[in-house]
């Protein structure tokens, strides 16, 4: 039987154990080497994914807002109401903000049967009611002519055209807008005079009233409530006095 010194016995113990930390300290550092490879293989395949997934959204978003280009043209190709809201939308103002307003006092004078007219195009070539339509108006050709698939080369008549189709085919309980409001007029456009001689029969719809308005300059627009009659009304009484 072979005797070790424990001297010796000591040493070759203190060497096998380093041996083996010294052998599984380079496993663990190959292992973990390893680890973080395939760490960082995976974060360059989600890196890749993702950005993948973001270009195929944004090429969803692409198709899907060609699609609805295309549809509202179609539309408005076809229904003759969508063609004149947006012809005169364009015509009163280019900001999309302002665009809605200006389409449901259209819907509301057709609503209404706005002095006796019950359809959209009636409504808008009724004499003095949109002075872009009125005989005589230098930009009357332009609007009366505006034709749907001029909306690919022009976004803002494009604006136009979706916001009609939006104000024509909404429910009534979307009108943003007192049902009663037939009027407005833009101040910046005025010439010669602050405010067209009917402003001061009716009544100025407040910004309290539809906060969408607070978006409005007053100056570009102001709303106001009251029907026809009552400007006939007056109309027949300023008459007769001038006749006494």
């Amino acid at each position: 039987m072979i005797k070790l010194h424990p001297v010796k016995l000591s040493l070759f113990i203190s060497a096998a154990s380093l041996a083996l930390f010294v052998g599984f300290g380079a496993l663990v550092n190959t292992l973990s080497h390893h680890h973080q490879e395939d760490i960082r293989d995976l974060k360059d395949e989600y890196g890749h994914s993702a950005e993948r997934l973001e270009i195929t959204q944004r090429q969803k978003m692409k198709q899907k807002r060609r699609a609805d280009s295309l549809e509202v043209i179609v539309e408005a190709s076809r229904r003759p109401e969508l063609l004149w809201t947006a012809r005169a939308i364009y015509s009163e103002t280019r900001r999309p903000e302002e665009m809605w307003f200006v389409g449901w006092v259209i819907r509301n004078r057709v609503e209404s049967r706005f002095h006796g007219h019950g359809t959209y195009k009636d409504i808008i070539l009724h004499p003095k009611q949109f002075s872009a339509f009125n005989r005589g108006s230098g930009v009357r050709g332009f609007y009366m002519n505006l034709s749907p698939s001029q909306g690919v080369e022009r976004p803002r008549w494009h604006d136009a055209m979706q916001t009609a189709k939006g104000v024509v085919d909404s429910p009534l309980a979307f009108n943003p807008l007192p049902h009663d409001t037939y009027h407005f007029y833009s101040e910046v456009s005025m010439r010669g005079r602050k405010h067209p001689e009917w402003r001061d029969k009716l009544t100025p719809v407040s910004k309290t009233e539809v906060p969408g308005l607070a978006n409005i300059e007053e100056t570009r627009f102001r709303f106001f409530r009251g029907t026809h009659m009552n400007l006939l009304a007056n109309k027949e009484k300023n008459a007769t006095s001038t006749a006494r």
